[in-house]
């Protein structure tokens, strides 16, 4: 059995006695969690339309009208955002916790499991072309009584502030699905002998854990996006003032590029939105 001490068996106990809450109850944090991704993701795609309107780090006149409309969207999306953040944090938290003890209850090490012994009683050095290396792997206690707590966190926060479903029937979110599928592999992992054991191959269990965190993970992401996001907001203040300047200083000249990155002849407003797209671009994979 996993050497779990007294009160992770607490923990675990109070898990299997009131897991079933988590399909019963309805728990407004998480459906905090999931509008904020929600919003994040509509961010996200404000900044590729606004993305779509420029061409090789430029504007062109004729395109910064929709582009400070798409801004003014994007800036009162974030405010909305931001407020549903504050309400969050501690509910997050647990969820990353999870995500990041699922994703790594086994670890791996090189072990050798050959050696070329010809060169031994030689005047010649052994170097690391001599030795076969295995990777092997194995259970990460640690994590495992992270995972435990964690998840013991979640469930009692649905206890303490959870309330009953109304009587239509109510669609459990991907999130809770997730986590009652790790309570299952947590309650499966308890009763295995596990320290101190090798694994040549990865066990199924392991493999399914891991992919459960990735799925959390994909989720959480948009929420640590719409974090970031809030960093944001002083640099669209300052994009919105000069692209207006911009807008009225060349209306008559729409087919005139302004450069969003340019090192001499910079203008207020194009430099902020040339960062504030260079900013956002790793997160478009998340689309």
């Amino acid at each position: 059995m996993v050497r779990i001490v007294f009160q992770e068996m607490e923990y675990l106990k109070h898990i299997k006695e009131n897991s079933h809450l988590l399909k019963k109850m309805h728990l407004a944090e998480l459906d905090n969690i999931d509008i904020i991704a929600s919003e994040a993701r509509e961010c996200l795609l404000i900044l590729k339309e606004i993305k779509s309107l420029t061409y090789h780090s430029s504007v062109f006149v004729e395109n910064l009208k929709p582009v400070i409309q798409n801004l003014k969207a994007l800036e009162k999306k974030i405010y909305q955002s931001s407020l549903n953040l504050l309400a969050s944090d501690y509910f997050f938290d647990i969820l990353i916790n999870i995500c990041k003890s699922a994703q790594n209850l086994i670890n791996n090490q090189k072990f050798i499991y050959d050696i070329s012994t010809g060169l031994f009683g030689t005047s010649d050095y052994i170097s690391k072309g001599n030795f076969d290396y295995e990777k092997m792997y194995y259970f990460s206690e640690k994590n495992f009584e992270d995972l435990i707590l964690n998840i013991y966190l979640l469930v009692s926060r649905f206890e303490s502030e959870g309330e009953p479903h109304s009587k239509k029937k109510v669609k459990i979110s991907n999130l809770i699905t997730n986590i009652q599928d790790l309570i299952g592999i947590v309650e499966y992992l308890s009763d295995k002998n596990l320290p101190f054991t090798l694994f040549i191959r990865i066990p199924k269990a392991f493999k399914k854990c891991i992919q459960i965190g990735d799925k959390i993970e994909s989720h959480l992401l948009l929420i640590i996006v719409a974090r970031k996001l809030r960093n944001y907001t002083e640099l669209i203040s300052n994009a919105l003032l000069g692209l207006k300047e911009i807008a009225k200083k060349y209306k008559n000249k729409p087919n005139k590029k302004i450069n969003l990155d340019a090192l001499v002849f910079n203008k207020d407003g194009a430099n902020e939105l040339g960062e504030i797209l260079r900013k956002a671009e790793p997160m478009f994979r998340l689309l």
